[in-house]
């Protein structure tokens, strides 16, 4: 028979008036009609209906009628479309029989709009009748696992302890293994107690390896949270168990396998590059990934091939390397892959060996040439990034690269619009740095100081001001020595600026290049004008001032340096940190006097610190003395070593102050803020009675007065 009928919608009352019937009937048949009337009205009919007469009806043809597959289905789907679930309706889907269409019914509880009271008598039912029945489908193991989440006389603990060991029962199972793990890592973000790497014990994960197949969310269980195992004997296992994966050709599955493998893997003792680099060959030559989303794949092969690097080297990649990290520019046509390549360019460089090394230095100079602009300037960035750490590896990569350059010329012709953007600070810290260091090497003096004025704007207020200038300050006396000695006056007059402006790991910088006497800047012949005789008495000592406002006020404070004499060294107002530097050539006692007088009612925290130190004068007495006989060259380069170390601290102790102080200014800056929005919220409130007030005088104002009265 056509169902045809059941689709004409009927009101409230002719709904009641049906099941009113059949429930006063002899009940001889299910009422399969009336239950598919009652289906198709809740979808298409807009009306609200009665939902406790129409639940309780369909609880009670469920227990009735509970053998007959047909009205299970239609009567599930009639409570599952409410969403509210009453304490009738749960107790009568746990009195069906155990298939996994009840299951999944039950796992649709919404638990965050459930009465209180239901979702109570919901979490005792699945505790009292779930856990003594055999798991048999993934709907299962999460609903059992938000029943005992939601269990009131349970402690955290507790909970967390019986769903562990449950999980543990079902762990090995081939079809409920991954809904355990999945299970285990949602309650990592939603119970605050579990602590995945801690509940998940070497128990579980001999379980797993020795009975699961691999699926993204093992490995993800395996890797994210990363299970300290200290047996290596199990570490073993667990790589033997991955390792298959990574030849899977499943990216999804390949990639979470490598990673299983890096993980676990003790790479002093055992080399699974081969193994993994032939996983990584077998995916991508499979699509050959050239267009549409296999760029998106190997993509993410590339970043992995980073990993791979950081953990074993570049020795060892071979054939790999010519094949897949060389830039196409034909093919690679995407900023993200042709930046990934050059990153693992950087990295195969920077640790391989000579002829890998060759091969990368040859790829890198063939781009820097490239008609491609954007590829030639990353090219070039790429190459001074290498020059900066490896220096004497790199000459010959330099000098190739000066004979074909082609984005440095072209840049340079643009000098205005070059300066404007570093000063502007539309560059990179690292393209500011490879860009100098180049100029460095082809020995462009003239190009480095006219840089001058663009990176003090650039680097006016920055914290990346210290690794910025330090590559500058070198690049100038490396650029002296390749032009051979051209625009000396120009390179020690920046050099001094920095000293003077820089702060105090620039200025022992900038003291310890000029004192290098292979780069004969303060030679013998030097302009006297560029030196500073030391005092005969009493010997000159360099003070460094460095103060910074924690908290209190505005951040401001006023303060003044002065000499033994009363005479003011330096004077400033309402500053918030500052770094002075200067020379203490008087005996006596300096006073460092702080006031607060544009803000005496706000009290104030200050950092500050006084250090001092043997001014490069004071070595130059040293330096005048004839040559010991039998010199240690090793004392020297330990002196060496040490002021390498106290700068390095120098400029962390700077940068912890920093943060500290940037931290202070961030809770005052919220405070402010709680304050402003609770006195805006009280005017906004006021505001609003004002206006209700408004509006009940104007609505009284009109309906006030006398009527006319009609005769």
């Amino acid at each position: 028979m056509s169902d045809r009928k059941y689709y004409n919608l009927s009101s409230n009352s002719e709904l009641n008036y049906e099941m009113s019937t059949y429930l006063a009937s002899a009940r001889v048949r299910p009422p399969m009609a009336l239950l598919k009337k009652l289906l198709i009205n809740l979808t298409l009919n807009r009306q609200h209906f009665h939902t406790d007469k129409i639940v309780s009806f369909v609880c009670e043809i469920l227990r009735q009628w509970k053998d007959v597959a047909g009205v299970c289905e239609i009567g599930y789907r009639v409570l599952d479309m409410y969403g509210v679930w009453t304490v009738d309706a749960v107790d009568c889907v746990l009195e069906m029989p155990d298939n996994d269409q009840r299951w999944s019914v039950l796992a649709n509880v919404d638990v965050k709009s459930t009465d209180r009271q239901v979702l109570k008598y919901v979490s005792d039912a699945i505790y009292n009748h779930i856990l003594d029945v055999s798991l048999n489908a993934p709907e299962k193991v999460r609903l059992c696992v938000r029943g005992l989440e939601k269990l009131s006389f349970l402690g955290e603990r507790e909970k967390i302890d019986r769903i562990m060991d449950m999980l543990y029962a079902v762990i090995g199972d081939p079809v409920l293994t991954e809904s355990a793990c999945d299970v285990l890592i949602d309650l990592n973000d939603r119970m605050k107690n579990v602590d995945i790497p801690v509940v998940v014990n070497r128990t579980y994960v001999e379980k797993i390896v020795s009975n699961v197949k691999g699926a993204p969310s093992v490995f993800t269980l395996l890797t994210k949270y990363k299970i300290a195992l200290e047996d290596s004997e199990l570490k073993g296992r667990v790589v033997n168990w991955a390792l298959p994966y990574v030849h899977s050709g499943v990216f999804p599955i390949v990639m979470n396998a490598i990673k299983c493998v890096l993980y676990y893997t003790d790479k002093r003792t055992t080399n699974l590059l081969p193994d993994i680099l032939i996983g990584l060959d077998k995916m991508i030559e499979e699509g050959k990934m050239t267009v549409g989303y296999k760029r998106t794949l190997l993509f993410d092969v590339l970043r992995n091939m980073i990993l791979l690097v950081v953990e074993y080297g570049s020795n060892g990649f071979g054939e790999f390397t010519k094949k897949y990290i060389r830039i196409n520019e034909d093919v690679d046509v995407e900023p993200y892959i042709v930046d990934t390549k050059l990153e693992l360019m950087y990295l195969l460089s920077l640790h391989g060996g000579d002829e890998e090394r060759k091969l990368i230095n040859d790829w890198l100079v063939q781009l820097s040439g490239s008609g491609n602009d954007e590829h030639s300037y990353k090219a070039i960035r790429t190459v001074g990034n290498l020059y900066m750490r490896q220096e004497g590896i790199c000459d010959s990569l330099m000098a190739t690269l000066v004979g074909t350059l082609t984005y440095v010329n072209k840049v340079k012709e643009r000098r205005e619009e070059l300066h404007y953007t570093i000063g502007e600070g539309m560059w990179k810290d690292d393209d500011i740095i490879g860009y100098i260091g180049t100029l460095a090497v082809i020995g462009d003096v003239d190009e480095l100081v006219s840089l001058q004025e663009p990176l003090w704007k650039r680097v006016a207020g920055k914290d990346s001001r210290v690794i910025i200038m330090d590559a500058y300050v070198n690049a100038l006396v490396r650029g002296y020595i390749s032009s051979g000695g051209d625009k000396k006056e120009d390179v020690v007059a920046v050099l001094n600026r920095a000293r003077d402006e820089m702060g105090p790991v620039i200025s022992k910088r900038v003291n310890t290049l000029l004192s290098l006497r292979d780069v004969a800047i303060l030679d013998s012949n030097a302009n006297s004008a560029n030196r500073r005789e030391p005092p005969e008495t009493p010997l000159a000592v360099s003070v460094d001032s460095l103060g910074t406002l924690a908290s209190g006020g505005a951040f401001d404070i006023n303060y003044t340096i002065r000499a033994p004499n009363g005479a003011t060294v330096v004077q400033e107002e309402k500053q918030r940190q500052g770094d002075y530097l200067f020379s203490a050539d008087q005996i006596g006692e300096y006073e460092f006097c702080f006031d607060n007088e544009m803000s005496t009612f706000a009290e104030k925290v200050i950092d500050f610190e006084i250090k001092t130190e043997d001014d490069l004068e004071a070595k130059k007495i040293k330096a005048n003395l004839p040559v010991a006989p039998n010199k240690n060259d090793a004392v020297d380069n330990m002196h060496a070593l040490v002021e390498t170390i106290e700068n390095k601290l120098t400029s962390l102790e700077n940068s912890l102050n920093y943060y500290k102080t940037r931290n202070n200014r961030n809770q005052s800056t919220v405070k402010s803020t709680k304050s402003r929005v609770f006195w805006f919220s009280l005017f906004d409130l006021a505001l609003m009675l004002a206006m209700a007030a408004f509006q009940v005088l104007v609505v009284k104002f009109f309906f006030q007065g006398s009527r006319k009265q009609l005769v």
